[in-house]
């Protein structure tokens, strides 16, 4: 007969041990990038209203999927966002990170960058400005925050 002061401990373990046996329920539930799409690369500038920076920018985006990874420099990641056809995003930034359906809410902070997907798909996102030229885009929001992306060839 086991104590009954162990029965906590025991069932503790008995959850870490589950756990531990079902690693395909740890991982992404993001599928692996899909083949089919396009790679672009290069550097881009945002223009916000408390902070601007430069960065390098990989867009990988096929017809379900968009991945946009901006970075300052190798390893240091400073914005992450993962889109899995219509109906899931997540967004990582500087250890925040929000993940959900756009079709209903998408906060405020984000709104401009999952609007991006958009903007590489040849579009224009609702309350933007879209210029596209030679190996470059600038897309204006009404909130007065800038993006230009410049395209390696």
């Amino acid at each position: 007969m086991i104590p009954r002061a162990l029965h906590p401990l025991l069932a503790a373990l008995a959850a870490a041990a589950i756990l531990a046996a079902m690693p395909g329920c740890a991982s992404s539930i993001f599928p692996a990038y899909n083949p089919a799409g396009q790679n672009v690369a290069g550097q881009m500038l945002y223009v916000g209203k408390r902070r601007t920076f430069v960065g390098e920018f990989t867009v990988r985006q096929s017809p379900t999927d968009f991945a946009l990874d901006v970075t300052k420099g190798p390893g240091m990641e400073l914005i992450l966002i993962r889109e899995n056809g219509d109906n899931l995003v997540r967004v990582d930034a500087l250890n925040h990170t929000w993940q959900g359906d756009p079709r209903h809410f998408v906060p405020a902070q984000v709104r401009n960058w999952v609007a991006l997907r958009e903007v590489f798909s040849g579009g224009t996102p609702p309350g933007a400005t879209v210029t596209r030229g030679p190996h470059q885009i600038a897309v204006d929001f009404a909130n007065g925050e800038r993006f230009v992306f410049h395209m390696n060839d």
